[in-house]
């Protein structure tokens, strides 16, 4: 099945203030540390952690709490000199479960970054987020499907103009994010055979703005369907399929 190459989504639109940087609910396996019966925390990149040099990308972080109350910061290092720091206020009651979507940068080097919750200059608990960092020459397309092994093993894809081999990663409904910035470390979607109505309406928004940029959908048949598709919205697709 193979794809052309077309341009890759339009960086412009990775611009976010860091003072303006909002934590969103979403819940997300990950790795836990904790002190005692304090609190956990786990988290995961979205886009199965694949992030583009001085992009924005999405961690989904999923803070539980078994002790005291803490009142501290919900806290990332990043940035090209590693060094810059993004986070928001997090006040967790004993007992709470609370979730959050935080945005960051990757830092210059590395195959991780550490998510930690800190009350004052303690850290109380912290997890470590694997990542992927592709520079902008690489082509990373995602496959979204029932059975994506069939998809990735057909796909037949050209390396860039550097040479780079592309990467193809299988991604769920869960891992595109729902802001616009964090959708840079991809440039195609392939969409097989998985119920559209997964998608909420901010992710859909953040899809078609991501298309609007010069990001490319790929909707393959399969054996799930028309109804599978109904969920798309009609600017998104070639034609609305009846069978």
């Amino acid at each position: 099945m193979p794809l052309p190459s077309l341009p890759r989504p339009a960086r412009a639109m990775v611009a976010l203030a860091v003072a303006g940087l909002l934590l969103i609910g979403l819940a997300g396996p990950g790795l836990v540390s904790a002190a005692g019966d304090g609190p956990t925390i786990a988290a995961r990149a979205l886009l199965q952690g694949h992030v583009r040099q001085g992009a924005w990308f999405a961690i989904a972080v999923d803070l539980e709490n078994a002790g005291p109350t803490v009142t501290g910061e919900l806290r990332v290092a990043g940035g090209s000199d590693s060094k810059s720091r993004f986070g928001v206020p997090v006040e967790l009651a004993t007992g709470s479960r609370k979730t959050y979507l935080l945005y960051a940068q990757p830092p210059g080097f590395g195959a991780n970054v550490k998510v930690q919750l800190v009350d004052g200059e303690t850290v109380v608990s912290e997890a470590v987020v694997a990542i992927a960092l592709h520079d902008n020459a690489q082509l990373v397309t995602g496959v979204v499907s029932e059975n994506p092994a069939r998809i990735v093993g057909e796909l037949d894809l050209l390396p860039g103009a550097t040479g780079v081999a592309p990467t193809i990663t299988t991604l769920t409904p869960a891992d595109l994010p729902e802001r616009i910035q964090a959708w840079s470390g991809l440039d195609r979607l392939v969409w097989q055979d998985v119920d559209a109505s997964a998608l909420t309406p901010a992710q859909l928004a953040a899809l078609r703005t991501w298309l609007a940029g010069g990001g490319r959908l790929v909707i393959v048949g399969g054996t799930a369907g028309a109804d599978v598709l109904s969920a798309f919205p009609d600017d998104l697709l070639p034609y609305r399929p009846d069978a």
